[in-house]
């Protein structure tokens, strides 16, 4: 009999990888793979990678290339929950068919799982309810950014010459001294002496004493954020 189990486990955090997360997903679908009787394990590990789809996830395709291999004799594919796999319902129902055409059982530690008509109308139902649950997350991100921003504050990293700070209580861009007054002296000279970008560069290594390359600074001396306009 075929006896070797595939263990996909995936955090999409970055500053998930250092904690217990992985390794905990890991020893449980190990523990399960013991459970059902497979002696041979194989292990994806998918370090902090957040994606939209299942192509972007490298991890992931390794592990469905290693099943198509007959020889490699996989029957069982563990994750720890289905939306581990894909948080899409066409992408996860992608990756079922093809494991119900290979003959391999898709197995999760925290949902009910297996080849009968009622555990595949379950796990079709928890892919449709991750789909949701992502895309009510998704609208409520953007409606909060969209409220930040209405209220002035710049969204992503602070522009040259800012730094993140706390102002009453919220994060925001602050002056970056002494780059920020570097940069706001160099208006008033860019429009009476006509300076040009390499002409800027030069004055920003005597002042900032640090270069800056000039396709950077066209992006300061061009951008509406330093005269106000989000």
């Amino acid at each position: 009999m075929n006896n070797t189990a595939v263990i996909y486990v995936r955090v999409s955090d970055p500053s998930q990888v250092d904690n217990f997360s992985l390794d905990s997903q890991e020893s449980a679908c190990r523990k399960k793979a013991g459970e059902l009787g497979y002696t041979e394990v194989k292990v994806f590990r998918e370090e902090g990678i957040s994606a939209k789809t299942i192509e972007e996830r490298p991890q992931l395709q390794e592990a469905l290339a290693y099943c198509k291999v007959k020889n490699n004799c996989v029957s069982a594919f563990v994750v720890y929950s289905f939306s581990r796999l894909s948080r899409k319902t066409i992408d996860f129902l992608t990756i079922k068919a093809f494991f119900k055409k290979a003959g391999i059982s898709l197995v999760s530690i925290v949902e009910p799982s297996g080849d009968n008509p009622e555990n595949e109308l379950i796990s079709t139902i928890i892919s449709s309810i991750n789909q949701f649950d992502n895309e009510i997350k998704a609208r409520v991100v953007k409606a909060n950014m969209k409220a930040r921003f209405m209220q002035g504050f710049p969204l992503g990293k602070p522009k040259l010459g800012y730094k993140l700070g706390i102002v009453e209580g919220k994060s925001c861009p602050i002056p970056d001294e002494p780059l920020f007054s570097v940069i706001k002296s160099m208006w008033p000279r860019i429009a009476e002496e006509k300076l040009s970008l390499n002409q800027i560069q030069r004055e920003f290594m005597k002042l900032a004493y640090k270069e800056y390359a000039t396709q950077s600074l066209h992006g300061v001396f061009t951008s509406k954020f330093y005269y106000g306009i989000l």
